[in-house]
């Protein structure tokens, strides 16, 4: 919305306000942990047989591995997004040296907050304690090895070795949602002022001064979900 008003013949003044609302859904990319991702066992009961056999062969203790634990899913984020923006200004012209001028002014201000939510975030931390898999020598079961000394922590075992071999309990202990708020805020002043101070054989000379500032600000929170989840 643009409002203007004329408060002379050479002067007139404006103003502009405007409001934007969008909000996003999608997914985003699969989950993934590269050939560092913590350590797995090998006592782990998760490991294939074969593979278990040929560890105990090599006498290798442990083992790294990548992948793309598509049993996680796909990280799925919103975003939504409102933005504002003002104009307050000034135009006109006048007569000087015998010339005429034109100038103008105005003052900006524009501020954005975002709301982001990333779903399936997991957590570093969980996923370490639930790939480091044993079985419980009483039971028998499938625990976490943290479960053995802290049996109250809620940790589910995850199976790195297969696809579609995992429970939503697994998901739900590993994965959450991670949300951050941002908001940024720009001001703008800015002025010029045109004319033609004296002419020569090629005829008149242009002259053009100008002059902008501008401030932006970024807020975000010291404390996000986010630190929480992939942090620990």
């Amino acid at each position: 919305m643009r409002v203007a008003y004329d408060v002379t013949e050479n002067v007139n003044i404006f103003t502009t306000a405007s409001w934007s609302r969008s909000s996003t859904v999608g997914d985003s990319t699969s989950q993934y942990n590269l050939g560092n991702v913590p350590t797995v066992q090998a006592d782990n009961p998760f490991i294939p047989t074969d593979t278990r056999a040929r560890m105990a062969a090599l006498g290798v203790t442990s083992l790294q591995m990548g992948g793309f634990n598509s049993d996680l899913g796909y990280f799925g984020s919103s975003v939504r997004r409102v933005v504002n923006r003002y104009v307050v200004g000034a135009n006109g012209k006048f007569d000087a040296l015998g010339r005429g001028w034109s100038w103008n002014a105005y003052f900006q201000s524009g501020k954005s907050k975002t709301s982001i939510d990333v779903y399936n975030d997991p957590s570093r931390s969980k996923y370490a304690l639930a790939i480091d898999a044993v079985r419980d020598p009483t039971t028998g079961a499938i625990v976490c090895r943290s479960t053995l000394s802290d049996p109250t922590n809620g940790c589910v075992p995850y199976d790195v070795f297969g696809i579609g071999v995992n429970t939503d309990a697994v998901r739900h202990y590993i994965l959450g949602t991670a949300h951050e708020n941002l908001d940024l805020t720009q001001n703008v002043w800015a002025g010029s002022m045109t004319g033609e101070p004296f002419s020569n054989w090629a005829g008149p000379c242009p002259l053009r001064s100008a002059r902008s500032t501008v401030r932006r600000r970024r807020a975000l929170p010291p404390t996000r979900l986010h630190k929480c989840l992939t942090g620990g």
